[in-house]
This record gives C-alpha cells, structure tokens and sequence, in this order.
C-alpha cells in the first residue's frame, strides 16, 4: 500500500527545501523514501503551477529477506502559490518474478496546509477537508465593530448587545490571553484586549509565561494553568475555556493540546493570531547568522530565557508538530473550534506617518526584508501568513497588519487589539455554530 505522506507545504519546500517524503507500507512496516521536488519547486517559481498537476514516477525497494520493487505514480496538484496536494496511483509491486498489483484506488493526503480550493477538485482528489477562508467575514465584522465600539477620539463604547446577538454562548467560557514572544518586556501588551474584553462581562485570564522559555515548558504551564483554573468553583457552573493566543502562544497552545490530550475536553474554542505555526523563517535567519544568533542568545538569557525559545519556531520543528494534526479520526476535535488570522503589510516610510507604523517599521523592517529576500514572500515583518493556518480552521487573511497590531494599542492605531479580539470571537461563534458545536 502506497500512501501520500503529508509532503511539505510549498512554501516549505521553496525555503531551502529541495526534497520531500512518501510514506510506503509493506506487510505492515512502514518505511519512507525521498522525492525529489525539485521540478515542482521550478514550477512554482516561474508561476506556471496554479491548479496544474505534474506526475512523478518513484521507484522503492521495500521488505526484507523477499524484498519486492515497487513503483507508484505521485501526482502533485499545486493549487496556490504556498499549497499543493499529492496522490499515489498506478501501484504495483513486482517480487520473485512476478507482478503484485497494489491496489488501483488513490491514497490522497494535504501536502502542508490545505487551501480553499473548488469542491469538485476536492472530491476528485479526496481530500481531507481543508482549512476555511473567512477573510470577507473578518473585514465585515471589523468595520462593524470598529465603527460600534470606537468613538471618534478612538476610545471604547463597546455594544453588549450587539456581541450577544452575534455570539450568544459567549458567557459560556471562560477567556484565556497567551503571549507571544519576550511580550512580558511590551509596555501595555494585551491590556487594551483584556480591557475590552470585561467591558463585555466576560471572565478573563492571562497565563503567566516566561515568555522566553521553550515552547515544551510554555505548554507544560500553560496545561498547568487551564487545569488548576478548572479546579476553581465558578458561579456560573462548568465553563470550557478559549484561548486566545498571539505569535509564539499559538504554538505554545498547540504543543500543549497535542501533548496533553487531557486538555481536549475543557476547550471551547481558540482563536490565534499570527502564530508562526507552520515556522517562521526569522528563527532560521538568527539561529543561522552568528552575531544575530550570539546577540539574540545573550539577551534571551539576561532575561531568563532560552535560545530554545527562537529555535523552537524553525521550519523543520513546527513542521513535524503541524503534522501530528492530521485529523483522519477526529483525534483533535478543537480544530473544528479554531479561527486563526494571518497578515502582512509594507514596510515603506509612509507608514512612518502614524505611531504604530513607525513601531512596525523601526522594529520589523529589517526581518521583513530578510523574508522576502530569502523566500519571496511577505510578512507581517514576523510571520508569513500563510505559515498561520491550520487544518480545517477557519482562517481570515489580513493585507496591511503588522505583527504587533494585535497586543499592542497606540493612538489612532490602523487595528485596535479590542476590536480584533471581539472580531475574532463573533468569527468563532459563527464557526461553532455551522459545525454544531454549539450547547
């Protein structure tokens, strides 16, 4: 049986990455084998791969004293410009003289993170249900709340109830902010969300993190966090919780839920913004620059940290831990509870004109322009946004965001972090309500 690997996402492979995996099972034992991606890579670079499929043949010596020669047909269907899609067909093995048809029906897997692509394509390729593009949804909401909840001087006149009529359970939970990297040092980070968010009578929480720990120990505390809130009588009764994370909390979050399934059952939803969940080319870029890299781990460490913080986000990490999501039997059923949002912005001097453009400029510039030298693509000046998706999430594309717009308030802000915040969570609601999972 030949089985379509989860191959890196393309964006995976045009970042330094020439080659990918199949996964082949004989008698039992599986065994994986290199392909070549290079002809893919080209096709992706000069533009021509949009929804264009390019077959492979590969050839594998599998078993162990009989061993058999095996081949399959890899078709790859790269759909955008960051995703593609492969299938295994035209199996045969061929052992002690004799040909062993495989089986004809195609095993079909996400290469990396799937996209939104036309239903009959879908079913064509059998695919796995992809991640959600609510990124109208998100601009609707925003304009909406923007315009109800801030008055012309940028201060808050929040409607209750219109956010009740939009996310009617939204009492139901209890809201949990997780930073992002070394944001313990921001002045004022995640006050302006928190703020907003009991000006709607909600519970909230943050989890105290050493921000610049490694993402195993962030889950650890964070897991150590939850449960230890649960323990807590509410007036209220059993609530399940939200997260909210920003950046590196996102894959702190997702560590956690992956290593400790126990969490699974007191979730209600997580909403993340930015995460760096499939990588971030600027761990690679310090961890791969020696005076970066000696400056970075010195001052990591002064404030209690570790380099593992920064390298915990390389590609080749978060890959293997985006992989284990594959939700072939439901095991994560918080995915289907899940709305993430991914930006990018310029970074030209115009934006120099307001403060949070001159914080986005002075303190990304340099990070964006490395990622768009080394990979081609852009950047909030941290993450790429495709590189913060999720599996059969609902995902909203942002293009004039910086990494910071959703911790950090300033006056006359293009994005207030109040306002994303409760966007986020009306796009949550409406989530959990198309998949039922509404009490």
């Amino acid at each position: 049986e030949f089985v379509g690997f989860p191959i890196p996402s393309l964006v995976f492979m045009m970042k330094q990455r020439e080659v990918g995996w199949t996964k082949a099972i004989f008698k039992g034992e599986e065994t994986l084998h290199k392909v070549d991606l290079g002809p893919i890579r080209e096709m992706i670079k000069s533009g021509q791969a949009q929804g264009t499929p390019m077959k492979m043949q590969e050839t594998f010596v599998l078993g162990g004293n009989q061993p058999y020669t095996c081949t399959a047909t890899i078709t790859f269907v790269p759909w955008t410009i960051h995703d593609a899609y492969a299938s295994v067909s035209d199996k045969t093995a061929v052992g002690g003289g004799a040909t062993v048809p495989a089986g004809d029906s195609t095993e079909t897997k996400v290469s990396g993170l799937p996209s939104s692509i036309p239903t009959e394509q879908l079913e064509s390729l059998h695919l796995p249900q992809p991640d959600t593009n609510v990124s109208h949804r998100f601009k609707d909401i925003y304009n909406r709340v923007k315009a109800q909840g801030l008055d012309s001087c940028g201060k808050s006149t929040i409607n209750q109830q219109e956010f009740y009529a939009k996310f009617r359970q939204a009492k139901e939970y209890r809201y949990i902010l997780v930073p992002g990297l070394f944001t313990r040092h921001y002045p004022g980070y995640f006050d302006a969300n928190e703020k907003w968010l009991r000006n709607l009578e909600l519970e909230v929480h943050r989890v105290p993190l050493n921000t610049e720990e490694s993402v195993a120990k962030n889950a650890e505390h964070t897991k150590t966090f939850i449960q230890t809130l649960q323990a807590e009588p509410s007036t209220t009764g059993t609530k399940k919780c939200v997260l909210i994370a920003h950046s590196k909390g996102c894959v702190d979050v997702l560590e956690a839920l992956i290593k400790y399934p126990e969490l699974g059952p007191q979730i209600g939803g997580l909403v993340f913004f930015q995460g760096p969940l499939n990588g971030t080319y600027v761990s690679t870029f310090v961890t791969g620059t020696k005076a970066i890299s000696s400056i970075a781990k010195t001052i990591t460490e002064q404030f209690g940290g570790t380099p593992e913080s920064y390298v915990d986000l390389n590609y080749e990490r978060c890959f293997l831990r985006l992989m284990l999501t594959a939700d072939t039997n439901n095991k994560y059923p918080w995915l289907r509870m899940t709305v993430t949002l991914g930006s990018m912005s310029s970074f030209d001097t115009e934006q120099l004109a307001c403060i949070d453009g001159a914080v986005g400029v002075s303190s990304m510039k340099m990070t964006s322009d490395v990622m768009i030298k080394k990979t081609g693509f852009c950047s909030d000046g941290l993450v790429c946004p495709h590189d913060a998706r999720l599996p059969l999430a609902d995902f909203a594309l942002v293009n004039d965001m910086f990494h910071s717009h959703p911790g950090l308030n300033f006056p006359n802000s293009r994005y207030h972090p109040g306002v994303l915040t409760q966007t986020m969570l009306e796009l949550l609601g409406e989530k959990l309500n198309r998949e039922g999972l509404t009490s």
